[in-house]
């Protein structure tokens, strides 16, 4: 290998790895025998998230969905940024559209500002759908997340030498970013975690259908960082503090959809 920069999971457990110097698909057993490997026309720069049995690859300006067992490309393409409108305006420095997920349904990319756009790239003429994250009312955070903002607000605001112009009445009916993914659980639903900005953690879940909608917020009691989704799981790890470089991970049992 010269240049790996993607591992995925086959449908059957193999691995498959991407080498983009060599322009070669690789596949190898879970214990590491190598199987077969498989040419690829394109040099693509990244390969990750594998579906049923195919993975997505990267390229500047385009993306293309991949199947594992012949390197055959299915689709290439990726949404259009000057026709995605957002809540939020992108940061300084950082593209409309970027970091691709291959969901059941299409295409999901983290969009904007903490938002996420739902890309049918086949059968729907590239429709796109933009997950705007849910509002105070609908997720209930704690009362201290939003005083707090408040109080940020108030102090940027004497610093700078300009009024404040939201109240908490404002900001208890707009809706936090997503700071992260969290992936998709074996229901087909889709986790999106937020900052913590206090000793809790939220977490939204959408279903990822034709018509997204938001289902519900899981509050999260342990101060987990980075969270990823495994089959009815979700794992959260909380990074150490103490400096003796020691890690604590917790499991939590993802509702079930039926109230348990």
């Amino acid at each position: 290998m010269e240049s790996p920069m993607g591992l995925v999971p086959a449908p059957n457990g193999d691995l498959i790895l991407y080498d983009v110097q060599l322009q070669r698909f690789s596949r190898f057993t879970a214990e590491g025998t190598f199987v077969e490997s498989m040419p690829s026309s394109q040099r693509w720069t990244l390969l990750s998230d594998g579906g049923d049995s195919t993975a997505l690859a990267m390229e500047p300006g385009s993306d293309a969905e991949i199947h594992l067992a012949t390197g055959e490309v299915l689709w290439r393409g990726r949404p259009d940024g000057a026709e995605v409108r957002c809540r939020t305006s992108p940061g300084y420095g950082q593209e409309k559209v970027q970091g691709a997920h291959l969901v059941a349904a299409g295409v999901l990319y983290f969009a904007c500002f903490g938002e996420y756009l739902l890309w049918y790239p086949d059968g729907l003429e590239g429709r796109v759908i933009v997950l705007s994250s849910p509002t105070y009312e609908e997720r209930l955070p704690e009362e201290s997340v939003v005083q707090r903002r408040l109080d940020n607000q108030a102090r940027r605001a004497r610093e700078g030498g300009w009024t404040a112009g939201l109240s908490i009445e404002d900001l208890r009916s707009q809706a936090l970013p997503w700071y992260g993914w969290g992936g998709i659980d074996a229901a087909g639903r889709l986790w999106l975690p937020h900052l913590r900005e206090t000793r809790h953690v939220y977490v939204d879940s959408f279903r990822l259908d034709h018509e997204p909608s938001f289902v519900e917020t899981v509050v999260l009691r342990a101060p987990t960082r980075d969270l990823m989704v495994k089959g009815d799981r979700l794992l959260g790890i909380e990074p150490d503090t103490s400096g003796l470089g020691v890690n604590t991970i917790y499991w939590y049992n993802l509702p079930r959809g039926d109230g348990r």
